[in-house]
Parts: C-alpha cells; sequence; structure tokens
C-alpha cells in the first residue's frame, strides 16, 4: 500500500483483481482446480471474503490502526425499481491519525479498500436494512449466499462451503 495515493478516491483493489490473484496463486502452487467453475462462483467467493474482513484491525506502518467494515449496504426504492450501492470494503479513520503521511483533516473517513461488483440489494438479507447506522453488526454469510447480521446458533444452519467443487479430480 505504500504507493497508494490516499487523496485520489479510488479503491486498492477490486473482485476482478482478487479472484485474478487468487486463480494466480492456485497456479503458481500447483493446486488443481477448474478454473471456469472459479470464476463462476467468484461472487460467491468475494461474499465470504467480505464477511472475513468485516471488523479486521489492521496496523499499517507501526504507527496507524485501521478498522475495515463491509460499506454500501443502502437501497432505495424508487419509481421503476431500486437504487442500490455496490459493496466494498472500507477503512475508517478519526480526524487526527496519520494515515501514511497524511492527516485526517476533520470527521471520521472512509476510503474505499476493495471493490466489488455485488449489489448491496442482492447480495445483503432483508435485516442489514433495518436500523442502518445505529448499531455496528457481526456479519456471516447466511444459506442463501448474502451478508447477514449474525444470530445466536439455532441447530445445524452453519454453512460449509466445499472447494472440491473447484478442484480436478
Amino acid at each position: 500500500m505504500s504507493d497508494y495515493n490516499y487523496n485520489e478516491k479510488k479503491p486498492c483493489i477490486s473482485q476482478k483483481e482478487i479472484i485474478s490473484s487468487l486463480i494466480k496463486v492456485l497456479n503458481q502452487n500447483k493446486i488443481d482446480f477448474n478454473s471456469k467453475k472459479l470464476e463462476y462462483q467468484s461472487d460467491k467467493i468475494m461474499i465470504f471474503i467480505l464477511a472475513l474482513l468485516h471488523s479486521a484491525t489492521f496496523n499499517l506502518d507501526n504507527v496507524s490502526e485501521v478498522k475495515c467494515n463491509v460499506v454500501g449496504i443502502q437501497r432505495r426504492y424508487v419509481e421503476g425499481g431500486v437504487m442500490t450501492k455496490n459493496l466494498s470494503i472500507g477503512i475508517y479513520l478519526p480526524s487526527g491519525q496519520m494515515f501514511g503521511n497524511t492527516s485526517i483533516p476533520f470527521g471520521l473517513t472512509v476510503f474505499n479498500v476493495v471493490e466489488t461488483d455485488l449489489p448491496s440489494a442482492e447480495w445483503c438479507e432483508d435485516d442489514l436494512f433495518d436500523n442502518i447506522g445505529t448499531e455496528t453488526r457481526d456479519l456471516e454469510v447466511s444459506e442463501n449466499f448474502k451478508l447477514t447480521s449474525i444470530q445466536p446458533h439455532e441447530g445445524p444452519k452453519i454453512l460449509d462451503m466445499n472447494f472440491s467443487d473447484f478442484l480436478d479430480k
């Protein structure tokens, strides 16, 4: 991230770049997989990555601590359809905090780090749109492959992703 220009409003990495890098790493490590199947499932893979990065905290240059959150959970019903934003991972920086060589001037600033092609209206369960902005929520991926708030466990509803579907046998 040292070459990233923090004053520009563009993400550090896109969904396409993440999936491309995943494929490259699998190839470099000589892991057999079906790249077409993996690319076909890239949206589902990305929703899991978002859930894993949500609420993660990272130290940058041993100076700044940043917290990642899923952002873009927005939808608005308008005549003719739904307006929505694509999901992304943003880092939140309080005012006065140093981020690299840049001091955050005022307020709480969000930098989009990861940009996806996932419209929140399609990739979030309805519960995420209730009371938005009033509480911090932990997220998980539902059985419908959508982001949802973590609920108390109520039996065998834990989703296990089977990656063997991507492996060539």
